[in-house]
Protein backbone atom coordinates (compact mmCIF):
# COMPACT_ATOMS: atom_id res chain seq x y z
CA UNK A 1 0.00 0.00 0.00
CA UNK A 2 1.95 3.22 -0.87
CA UNK A 3 1.76 6.08 1.45
CA UNK A 4 -0.99 8.04 0.01
CA UNK A 5 -3.73 5.10 0.24
CA UNK A 6 -2.56 4.79 3.77
CA UNK A 7 -3.17 8.83 3.84
CA UNK A 8 -6.74 7.87 2.94
CA UNK A 9 -7.16 5.72 5.51
CA UNK A 10 -5.54 7.25 8.59
CA UNK A 11 -8.07 10.54 8.07
CA UNK A 12 -10.59 8.45 7.81
CA UNK A 13 -9.78 6.98 10.94
CA UNK A 14 -8.94 10.53 12.76
CA UNK A 15 -12.54 11.57 10.76
CA UNK A 16 -14.65 8.89 12.54
CA UNK A 17 -12.69 9.11 15.97
CA UNK A 18 -13.28 12.84 15.96
CA UNK A 19 -17.34 12.03 15.72
CA UNK A 20 -16.86 9.80 18.51
CA UNK A 21 -15.43 12.34 20.73
CA UNK A 22 -18.38 14.63 19.94
CA UNK A 23 -21.32 12.56 20.28
CA UNK A 24 -19.68 11.67 23.62
CA UNK A 25 -19.36 15.24 24.64
CA UNK A 26 -22.95 15.81 24.11
CA UNK A 27 -23.20 12.47 26.18
CA UNK A 28 -21.61 14.20 29.45
CA UNK A 29 -23.83 17.22 28.89
CA UNK A 30 -26.66 15.84 28.71
CA UNK A 31 -26.20 13.85 31.64
CA UNK A 32 -24.46 16.42 34.16
CA UNK A 33 -28.10 17.64 34.51
CA UNK A 34 -29.04 17.21 38.12
CA UNK A 35 -31.75 15.76 39.79
CA UNK A 36 -33.29 18.63 40.76
CA UNK A 37 -32.80 20.47 37.13
CA UNK A 38 -34.86 17.70 36.00
CA UNK A 39 -37.47 18.03 38.48
CA UNK A 40 -37.47 21.55 37.47
CA UNK A 41 -38.33 20.70 33.33
CA UNK A 42 -41.76 19.70 31.74
CA UNK A 43 -42.54 16.31 31.17
CA UNK A 44 -42.16 16.82 27.48
CA UNK A 45 -38.24 18.22 27.99
CA UNK A 46 -37.41 15.22 29.94
CA UNK A 47 -38.46 12.99 27.43
CA UNK A 48 -35.83 15.22 25.01
CA UNK A 49 -33.23 14.79 27.24
CA UNK A 50 -33.73 11.17 27.86
CA UNK A 51 -33.78 10.59 24.07
CA UNK A 52 -30.57 12.75 23.45
CA UNK A 53 -28.60 10.45 26.15
CA UNK A 54 -29.23 6.91 23.83
CA UNK A 55 -28.94 9.37 20.42
CA UNK A 56 -25.44 10.07 21.64
CA UNK A 57 -24.62 6.40 22.90
CA UNK A 58 -25.79 5.12 19.57
CA UNK A 59 -23.88 7.62 17.84
CA UNK A 60 -20.88 6.98 19.61
CA UNK A 61 -20.86 3.02 19.30
CA UNK A 62 -21.74 3.84 15.55
CA UNK A 63 -18.74 5.64 14.97
CA UNK A 64 -16.61 3.26 16.83
CA UNK A 65 -18.07 0.62 15.13
CA UNK A 66 -16.61 2.02 12.11
CA UNK A 67 -12.98 2.48 13.47
CA UNK A 68 -13.25 -0.67 14.27
CA UNK A 69 -14.18 -2.25 10.91
CA UNK A 70 -11.32 -0.07 9.52
CA UNK A 71 -8.89 -1.68 11.14
CA UNK A 72 -10.22 -4.88 12.21
CA UNK A 73 -12.40 -6.17 9.37
CA UNK A 74 -14.94 -8.70 9.41
CA UNK A 75 -12.14 -10.82 6.82
CA UNK A 76 -10.22 -11.19 9.42
CA UNK A 77 -12.42 -14.03 10.73
CA UNK A 78 -11.40 -17.46 9.30
CA UNK A 79 -15.09 -17.91 8.25
CA UNK A 80 -14.38 -15.80 5.87
CA UNK A 81 -13.00 -17.32 2.58
CA UNK A 82 -10.19 -15.62 0.38
CA UNK A 83 -11.32 -15.94 -3.67
CA UNK A 84 -8.03 -14.77 -4.68
CA UNK A 85 -7.76 -18.39 -6.92
CA UNK A 86 -10.78 -16.83 -9.10
CA UNK A 87 -10.43 -15.30 -12.32
CA UNK A 88 -10.89 -11.16 -11.51
CA UNK A 89 -11.29 -8.76 -13.49
CA UNK A 90 -8.41 -6.60 -14.13
CA UNK A 91 -6.67 -8.44 -11.52
CA UNK A 92 -8.16 -7.10 -9.17
CA UNK A 93 -7.51 -9.22 -5.68
CA UNK A 94 -10.91 -10.00 -3.90
CA UNK A 95 -12.79 -8.39 -0.84
CA UNK A 96 -11.34 -10.26 1.20
CA UNK A 97 -7.52 -10.17 0.81
CA UNK A 98 -7.64 -6.43 0.38
CA UNK A 99 -9.24 -5.83 3.63
CA UNK A 100 -6.65 -8.14 5.59
CA UNK A 101 -3.83 -6.47 3.62
CA UNK A 102 -5.39 -2.59 4.50
CA UNK A 103 -5.79 -4.46 8.50
CA UNK A 104 -1.93 -5.13 8.59
CA UNK A 105 -1.05 -1.80 6.91
CA UNK A 106 -2.78 0.16 9.91
CA UNK A 107 -1.98 -2.26 12.65
CA UNK A 108 1.51 -1.45 11.49
CA UNK A 109 0.81 2.32 10.73
CA UNK A 110 -0.56 2.52 14.46
CA UNK A 111 2.10 0.12 16.37
CA UNK A 112 -1.07 -1.64 18.00
CA UNK A 113 -0.16 -5.03 18.92
CA UNK A 114 -2.77 -5.95 21.40
CA UNK A 115 -4.89 -8.67 19.76
CA UNK A 116 -7.34 -7.55 22.30
CA UNK A 117 -8.14 -4.04 21.71
CA UNK A 118 -11.24 -2.88 23.23
CA UNK A 119 -12.03 -1.57 20.27
CA UNK A 120 -11.73 -4.66 18.13
CA UNK A 121 -15.16 -5.96 20.09
CA UNK A 122 -18.40 -4.73 18.41
CA UNK A 123 -20.89 -6.81 20.72
CA UNK A 124 -22.41 -3.84 22.10
CA UNK A 125 -22.96 -1.67 18.90
CA UNK A 126 -24.13 -4.66 17.27
CA UNK A 127 -26.90 -4.98 19.89
CA UNK A 128 -27.93 -1.90 19.36
CA UNK A 129 -28.14 -1.87 15.54
CA UNK A 130 -29.53 -5.18 15.35
CA UNK A 131 -32.34 -4.11 17.60
CA UNK A 132 -35.32 -5.79 15.82
CA UNK A 133 -33.76 -8.55 16.41
CA UNK A 134 -33.01 -8.55 20.05
CA UNK A 135 -36.61 -7.71 20.38
CA UNK A 136 -37.42 -10.77 18.12
CA UNK A 137 -35.28 -12.94 21.11
CA UNK A 138 -37.01 -10.89 24.23
CA UNK A 139 -40.25 -11.93 22.50
CA UNK A 140 -39.60 -15.69 22.39
CA UNK A 141 -37.74 -15.73 26.08
CA UNK A 142 -39.09 -13.29 28.41
CA UNK A 143 -41.39 -14.98 30.86
CA UNK A 144 -43.38 -11.90 32.55
CA UNK A 145 -43.15 -9.51 29.17
CA UNK A 146 -41.84 -6.68 30.88
CA UNK A 147 -39.96 -4.05 28.78
CA UNK A 148 -37.96 -1.53 30.07
CA UNK A 149 -36.04 0.59 27.39
CA UNK A 150 -33.79 3.75 27.49
CA UNK A 151 -33.65 3.72 31.32
CA UNK A 152 -30.96 6.58 33.23
CA UNK A 153 -29.98 4.95 36.16
CA UNK A 154 -27.89 2.26 38.03
CA UNK A 155 -28.21 -1.54 37.51
CA UNK A 156 -30.82 -2.72 39.42
CA UNK A 157 -32.40 0.41 39.65
CA UNK A 158 -35.99 -0.91 39.13
CA UNK A 159 -36.91 -3.04 41.52
CA UNK A 160 -38.53 -6.73 41.25
CA UNK A 161 -37.20 -6.23 37.05
CA UNK A 162 -35.79 -8.90 35.60
CA UNK A 163 -32.37 -8.06 33.68
CA UNK A 164 -33.26 -9.70 30.48
CA UNK A 165 -35.96 -6.87 30.10
CA UNK A 166 -33.91 -4.13 30.40
CA UNK A 167 -33.00 -2.94 27.35
CA UNK A 168 -31.12 -0.15 26.73
CA UNK A 169 -30.01 1.60 30.30
CA UNK A 170 -26.91 3.71 30.73
CA UNK A 171 -25.87 4.74 34.37
CA UNK A 172 -23.85 8.11 34.27
CA UNK A 173 -22.10 7.59 37.63
CA UNK A 174 -20.05 5.23 36.27
CA UNK A 175 -20.36 5.35 32.19
CA UNK A 176 -21.56 1.74 32.10
CA UNK A 177 -24.04 0.94 29.49
CA UNK A 178 -26.20 -2.67 30.32
CA UNK A 179 -28.37 -4.41 27.47
CA UNK A 180 -30.54 -7.19 29.16
CA UNK A 181 -27.51 -7.57 31.75
CA UNK A 182 -24.93 -7.51 30.27
CA UNK A 183 -22.62 -4.56 30.78
CA UNK A 184 -20.18 -2.66 28.48
CA UNK A 185 -18.10 0.16 29.97
CA UNK A 186 -18.08 3.51 27.96
CA UNK A 187 -15.42 4.55 29.94
CA UNK A 188 -13.09 1.55 28.85
CA UNK A 189 -14.12 2.24 25.18
CA UNK A 190 -13.34 6.26 25.43
CA UNK A 191 -9.85 5.34 26.66
CA UNK A 192 -9.74 3.21 23.53
CA UNK A 193 -10.60 5.44 21.14
CA UNK A 194 -8.20 8.31 22.57
CA UNK A 195 -5.36 5.44 22.25
CA UNK A 196 -6.37 4.97 18.65
CA UNK A 197 -6.42 8.82 18.17
CA UNK A 198 -3.66 9.20 19.39
CA UNK A 199 -1.86 6.83 17.36
CA UNK A 200 -3.14 7.88 14.06
CA UNK A 201 -2.44 11.37 14.86
CA UNK A 202 1.64 10.49 15.07
CA UNK A 203 1.00 8.40 12.29
CA UNK A 204 -0.18 10.96 9.83
CA UNK A 205 2.43 13.57 11.53
CA UNK A 206 5.08 10.79 10.24
CA UNK A 207 3.82 10.48 6.93
CA UNK A 208 3.79 14.21 6.36
CA UNK A 209 7.61 13.96 7.49
CA UNK A 210 8.71 12.16 5.07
Amino acid sequence: MDKHVLGVYLSELESQSLMALNAINVLDKVTAIDHEQMMDMGSEQRIEINKECFRSVHSFLTHLSNISRLIWPPALSPKQNCFCDKPRAMGLRCNTCVARMRSAEILSALNIVDPEHVLKNRTLRDHLEHFDERIDHWMQTSERRNYVQDYIGAKGGIQGMEESDMMRQYDPDNGNFTFRGETHSLVDLFAGLQDVLGRTRDAISKSRAF
